[in-house]
């Protein structure tokens, strides 16, 4: 999926739970944007099982305090991509993500069967 950092989790969820797609890891509240899950890379109670939220990650554009605009992912600018990762936003501002979402049961179907 390719979103604005702004998203919040929240939309995300409430958009594709229902078409059987769920986030890789959520934090403790689901009101937290993309690139807030970023800045702090959350990890939800499945943390020792799948990671953090960045291991969900395809890429991200970042705006460095220079103003230019760098495409960072876990195989281009690693280094810049792992230091986002967890780095509060002192490396700049996250444009926009590509990331992963995880394949779930829906509830819809669930509510249809019964």
């Amino acid at each position: 999926m390719h979103v604005q950092s702004g998203v919040l989790l929240s939309d995300i969820i409430n958009l594709f739970i229902n078409e059987g797609w769920f986030l890789g890891t959520t934090p403790g509240t689901k009101y937290v944007t993309v690139g807030g899950a970023i800045a702090a890379d959350v990890h939800g109670k499945n943390h020792h099982i799948d990671g953090c939220f960045s291991e969900f990650l395809h890429s991200f554009n970042l705006m460095l305090p220079s103003g230019q605009v760098k495409k960072c992912s876990p195989i281009k600018n690693k280094s810049l991509f792992r230091s986002t990762c967890g780095g509060m936003g002192l490396t700049g501002v996250i444009l926009d993500v590509k990331l992963y979402l995880k394949k779930i049961k829906s509830m819809k179907k669930k509510m249809n069967k019964n």
